[in-house]
């Protein structure tokens, strides 16, 4: 089956979050919720070894949304429903 033609929600609620594909636009977000957990993340996230600027992560954010669109990878990004900050990157 061709991966362009599974239907996969860009986004879905559960009673407290937002569970969403990743939009332009979302990497300073992303990067300061990476920011501010940094310490936390080094020790499993490879992306987490090296520094990266607002600038990498948009970049990011905005293959991981080509990637979504073209079904190779369904990376979402997870918000309470009462906030606009980034809590978790699946």
């Amino acid at each position: 089956m061709n991966p362009l033609l599974l239907d996969f929600p860009a986004e879905f609620c559960t009673e407290r979050l937002l569970i969403r594909m990743p939009k332009p636009g979302d990497g300073k977000a992303v990067y300061a919720a990476i920011k501010s957990s940094i310490n936390e993340l080094k020790p499993w996230l490879p992306f987490a070894q090296k520094e990266q600027t607002e600038q990498d992560v948009e970049a990011n954010i905005r293959e991981a949304h080509a990637s979504f669109l073209k079904r190779e990878d369904l990376r979402l990004l997870i918000t309470p429903l009462v906030s606009i900050d980034v809590i978790s990157i699946n």
